[in-house]
């Protein structure tokens, strides 16, 4: 049974399972216990990075049907202490540790009655871990050039690739540019693009920024002003390589300022952009270098 084919696919979605007349067997990992329904069939097993963490991925197979899958877990899981997630799938926290299960969509052969499940156990990405990728200066990439000037935030591998994420203070314009006339020379080809759109109506960016600087202990603004714009380009290359760049950006300006401000000298504030960059990098040849 091709069952490496279907599993290939399971590291993008991690499911459950569940039983409503199997009693439960335990695998343990770390000292943790994990329920499982009794007719569980074990698969196979990885180990997949993501960033600082590793996690395990442990898929199985059983003749429970997804909503057996689900509710299985969610009851037994709850019993053990673990709460769960507001999270796509199923997904359960306890102290620094996460298990999440999801149901596989495919099946080996149309002819298969069973269900195939991963279930998948990590530690938390503290904000430890966040910060210690936090760098002036970014690290070099051999896929892709560095938006100049720019901040690293996070850099990480995972699991067949690379996510990454920038800041500057320049326009969304100026980086959107950067990018389209400079992957060419890495070798991707642009495959879409979802010009620069103005989101200002619904801007959460915008107002969150608004409402830090007005409950700072400054004199009480006036006229501040926010736009909120976004644009995704996406590129490939050759060998089954993708690279995604997600671009957004905040823009602030203040046009007044009250009397009490102007007393003691204070400055309006002047037009000032945010601007986050989030790259994306899949490469199915997971022995490339980055």
């Amino acid at each position: 049974m091709k069952i490496n084919k279907v599993f290939g696919f399971f590291t993008l979605f991690l499911v459950c399972l569940i039983l409503v007349f199997v009693s439960i067997q335990d695998i343990f990992a770390s000292g943790e216990a994990y329920p499982l329904p009794r007719d569980a069939v074990f698969e196979l097993e990885q180990s997949v990075p993501v960033g600082p963490t590793t996690s395990i991925v442990r898929s199985y197979s059983t003749m429970l049907n997804k909503d057996q899958i689900e509710s299985f877990f969610r009851k037994e899981l709850l019993k053990l202490g673990w709460q769960e997630q507001s999270i796509k799938g199923l997904g359960y926290v306890k102290d620094d540790k996460i298990i999440s299960v999801l149901v596989l969509p495919g099946k080996p052969f149309a002819s298969d009655k069973k269900t195939y499940f991963s279930l998948v156990y990590a530690t938390k990405i503290s904000d430890e871990m966040v910060k210690a990728s936090q760098k002036d200066k970014p690290d070099n990439l051999n896929f892709m050039p560095i938006y100049p000037g720019s901040k690293q935030l996070l850099l990480w591998d995972n699991a067949n690739g690379v996510m990454a994420h920038y800041s500057t203070e320049d326009p969304i314009s100026n980086v959107a540019a950067f990018f389209k006339s400079k992957m060419s020379s890495y070798g991707w080809q642009l495959s879409y693009e979802k010009p620069i759109t103005d989101r200002s109506a619904d801007c959460p960016e915008c107002n969150k920024k608004i409402a830090s600087l007005k409950n700072k202990n400054n004199p009480p603004l006036l006229g501040l002003k926010g736009k909120f714009y976004t644009s995704d380009l996406k590129f490939q290359r050759a060998k089954g390589e993708f690279c995604s760049i997600s671009i957004t950006s905040s823009n602030y300006s203040q046009d007044s300022f009250t009397k009490e401000a102007k007393e003691i000298g204070y400055a309006p504030v002047k037009e000032t952009n945010r601007t986050k960059i989030t790259v994306s990098y899949r490469d199915m040849d997971t022995n490339a270098q980055r």
